[in-house]
Formats: C-alpha cells, structure tokens, sequence
C-alpha cells in the first residue's frame, strides 16, 4: 500500500468523523431552536 492510499484512507476516515460530529450539531442546533421558538410563542417566556 503507498503512501497516496494511506492518505486516502486517512482522509476518508477523517471526512466520516467530521460529518456525524457536525451533522450531531446541526440537530442540536435544531433542538435548541425549535425550544427557543416554542417557549417564546406559547408560553411568552423567553429563555435567557
């Protein structure tokens, strides 16, 4: 295996790693927004 396929590999592992941690983000994101949103309209209290 050269070097240019072990850089492959690596890089590709790394570009799955990136993805689901900012994928897990992004629906955390959603969430807290989602939450800010629905406080603040229905129940009139904004979240500090």
């Amino acid at each position: 295996m050269g070097w240019v396929q072990v850089a492959e590999v690596w890089l590709d592992r790394l570009n799955r790693t990136m993805e689901r941690l900012l994928s897990f983000f992004v629906y955390a994101l959603v969430l807290v927004v989602t939450f800010e949103v629905v406080v603040r309209y229905f129940f009139g209290a904004p979240v500090i």
